[in-house]
């Protein structure tokens, strides 16, 4: 799946300005829409999706429209060509879409953190907002904290770090996808502030460095462990569980 810079989801064409410039691609509102993402990219695309309230609309929409697709689609046709119809009926839809989206049922939870970091989504998901996470060392200036996890290696998890940090060189087996939650850093490939996602997979080696200023805390997707160039960080891999 991918990230695109401006252009996605049809109901935030005219949102404000203040909107993410790193998004994700429309084959993850299909996927939330036709629930074939898994729990770990389900919360992480539902967290992404918090900042851009206008989302809401379109994967409302977007479920009612998969509800109608399945009903008349044979299941081959649909593993072909799910993305494509559902998108070109999003763009013809004249239908007035739902002012809100489905949301898991949460396990009781620890009351919601008002003003918090981590919107509300993740907040009921993880169990209350960044000052209640168990964090664990992660290097020096920088703590982690393990969301859910499957069989097949697939990892959601929370960064916290300082500012001037500097992650260690690092490239992928897999694909590695960061949404900001609050703060910023930099690195190669762009510049990344609350909402934006990065996109980053085996073909791509980086070193962030998280800016002044602030604390940055992210959210994390990969599907498998990350490739430290250092001797040190490969030392330190087996620990800390990434």
């Amino acid at each position: 799946m991918s990230v695109a810079n401006s252009q996605t989801l049809k109901a935030s064409q005219n949102a404000p300005q203040n909107i993410p410039k790193h998004r994700l691609g429309d084959e993850w509102l299909v996927g939330l829409a036709s629930g074939t993402l898994s729990e770990g990219e389900a919360m992480f695309a539902r967290t992404c999706l918090s900042f851009v309230p206008e989302a809401a609309n379109d994967l409302a929409l977007a479920q009612t429209l998969g509800g109608a697709a399945l009903e008349r689609a044979p299941q081959a046709a649909l593993k072909a060509d799910a993305r494509a119809s559902l998108l070109a009926a999003l763009d013809g839809a004249e239908m007035e879409p739902a002012t809100s989206s489905p949301a898991p049922s949460p396990a009781p939870r620890k009351e919601r953190q008002q003003g918090g970091v981590m919107p509300a989504v993740l907040q009921d998901y993880a169990g209350g907002d960044v000052d209640r996470m168990k964090w664990s060392y992660l290097g020096p200036g920088m703590k982690k904290v393990r969301l859910w996890q499957n069989d097949k290696g697939q990892t959601l998890w929370m960064l916290r770090a300082q500012p001037g940090v500097k992650i260690p060189e690092h490239t992928h087996e897999g694909t590695e996808l960061t949404l900001v939650l609050k703060g910023s850093f930099h690195d190669a490939f762009g510049h990344y502030g609350p909402g934006d996602v990065e996109e980053t997979d085996n073909s791509h080696t980086h070193d962030l460095v998280i800016d002044e200023g602030g604390e940055c805390i992210c959210l994390a997707l990969t599907d498998r462990p990350l490739k430290f160039k250092g001797w040190i960080a490969r030392a330190m891999q087996p620990f800390i569980g990434l």
